[in-house]
């Protein structure tokens, strides 16, 4: 994976830290001030070119304020604002406030790379992708006739490491203990568990649910290289929109690409594009 951000100390809340390097940066007010120390930080990291951008351009002013708004509507935010009336747990909240809003910066950066990197290779087409799925479909129904009634043919907590077996059963040397205590420690935890053809079967229906639904998905024509990243880049980011801030935000979402891709803000390619995006 990608290395998007350098390595660091934990963030501590705004008031409790200054980091003064040659790299101090003239941010916008509503920029997010996590990842203005983030790119203060003296190490290297690729995309600074962009980060840069996105905290200084005036464009992101506005998208920033409402970013941090849909932030602060989340439940976690709205669980720990019940006030204690001890004042040292009131600090204990705001802190943990802080580092949750923090942790929520740090995952959309990471999705604005993950973003430009999927949209930086040329989409296959509805045929490839057609194909590629109805190829995994082909060898999980091929693997599953294989090692169905065989040695093979177990449940799936068999399969389980000694690392795996302590977070999901919070119990050790998973692997030395007899077949009939793991079948005993698993049920007490889930009453079925799957065998693994039962899963190679799963696998093979969701592969050729996307085969079909492959040669109908949306797509985006347009002769211009950049303005076809710049449209990929905004559908996947709309997915991360959707999943976290429960609703669109497309003129954020416009700022964002116009920002990353040094478009001017007249251009209206993406707030179109972005409709679209956001309607399936």
């Amino acid at each position: 994976m990608t290395n998007s951000r350098p390595k660091q100390t934990p963030i501590l809340p705004e008031k409790q830290i200054e980091i003064i390097t040659q790299n101090t940066l003239k941010a916008l007010d509503k920029a997010p001030r996590v990842l203005i120390r983030w790119y203060e930080h003296p190490n290297p990291f690729r995309y600074k070119e962009t980060m840069r951008r996105l905290l200084t351009d005036r464009r992101m002013t506005r998208t920033w304020q409402e970013i941090g708004k849909r932030m602060l509507k989340s439940p976690k935010i709205k669980h720990s604002k019940r006030l204690s009336k001890d004042s040292w747990r009131n600090s204990d909240l705001m802190a943990e406030q802080l580092m949750f809003v923090d942790r929520q910066y740090f995952h959309l950066w990471e999705a604005i790379v993950q973003a430009l990197q999927k949209s930086a290779t040329r989409e296959p087409s509805r045929g490839t992708k057609r194909e590629y799925f109805l190829c995994i479909a082909k060898n999980a129904n091929r693997l599953a006739r294989d090692i169905a009634n065989g040695p093979l043919d177990q449940l799936t907590y068999e399969f389980f490491k000694d690392d795996d077996a302590f977070l999901a059963f919070k119990t050790r040397k998973w692997s030395v203990q007899e077949c009939e205590a793991r079948r005993r420690i698993a049920y007490r935890k889930l009453k079925h568990w799957p065998s693994l053809t039962d899963l190679l079967m799963a696998v093979e229906k969701a592969a050729q649910r996307h085969a079909r639904e492959a040669t109908t998905e949306p797509r985006i024509v347009d002769r211009v290289r950049q303005n076809q990243q710049a449209n990929h880049f905004i559908r996947y980011l709309a997915v991360y929109f959707r999943e976290h801030f429960k609703g669109p935000m497309l003129g954020s979402l416009a700022n964002i690409a116009s920002v990353v891709f040094n478009k001017p803000a007249a251009d209206s390619f993406t707030k179109e594009f972005g409709k679209r995006a956001l309607s399936h």
